[in-house]
């Protein structure tokens, strides 16, 4: 059913639906280094990678129902995160304290990234959603101290509380017309931030970089469709 090789990579056979603690107990968390989940894939269970030492590659080839509540936090070594398809649930805390996550990319669609979801993975700096991410819950980004630039191009709804709170190094963001929610302190503490598109309308903010994030608690006002800050800073738009 599943083996490692003598290089520390999981081979899991297709046919397995989900990942559990006890599966990956039995193959030794110290010796894993890359894993490839098949598409049959659908679910890792909470807590099911958490603190593997040597693991540094994760890869889901087929769609994912879940990927579980902490299942790869504190994965020290974890570089690299690749969703081949969809992907419904990143649960809380499913990335977050992996000190050396670069990349995260998605090739289909993300419906909810959780609370905490990639919280304090300071090495995070490239993420991509190709087709898209519907919810961005608490704090899901916070603490993403690497992170400079990232774009949702369409689908995405919600942004929640503090999603991006201290990303110190964070200077653009780009929202797409779907936009529908932003949380209060979405910007907190983000002192280098310059610029936000939504719906290709640029947004200021002032010299703390948290302008938005202060101010910013729900949208009021439409232009071309897409939704702007409150009155109280529609002067900050940058006019076409």
């Amino acid at each position: 059913m599943y083996r490692i090789d003598g290089y520390g990579n999981v081979l899991i056979n297709d046919g397995i639906e989900k990942i559990t603690c006890n599966m990956v107990n039995k193959i030794g968390k110290e010796k894993i280094t890359s894993i490839t989940f098949p598409e049959s894939v659908k679910i890792v269970e909470d807590y099911a990678f958490e603190e593997c030492p040597n693991l540094e590659k994760v890869v889901f080839e087929g769609d994912v129902e879940k990927i579980g509540y902490s299942a790869f936090v504190g994965c020290d070594k974890l570089q690299t995160v690749i969703c081949n398809k969809n992907v419904n649930t990143v649960d809380i805390q499913s990335f977050s304290l992996c000190p050396k996550l670069s990349t995260f990319k998605a090739f289909g669609k993300v419906d909810t990234i959780k609370a905490l979801g990639f919280y304090a993975s300071k090495s995070l700096k490239d993420v991509s959603f190709m087709q898209g991410v519907k919810n961005i819950e608490e704090q899901a980004f916070g603490m993403c101290l690497s992170l400079e630039n990232i774009s949702f191009y369409k689908g995405l709804e919600n942004v929640g509380y503090r999603a991006f709170a201290y990303c110190i190094h964070l200077k653009s963001v780009r929202f797409p017309h779907t936009l529908q929610r932003m949380a209060k302190g979405v910007f907190d503490n983000c002192h280098n931030l310059e610029n936000v598109v939504i719906n290709e309308k640029f947004i200021r903010t002032n010299n703390q970089g948290n302008f938005l994030g202060e101010t910013f608690v729900k949208p009021s006002v439409k232009i071309n469709g897409g939704y702007v800050t409150p009155e109280s800073v529609i002067n900050n738009i940058l006019k076409k």
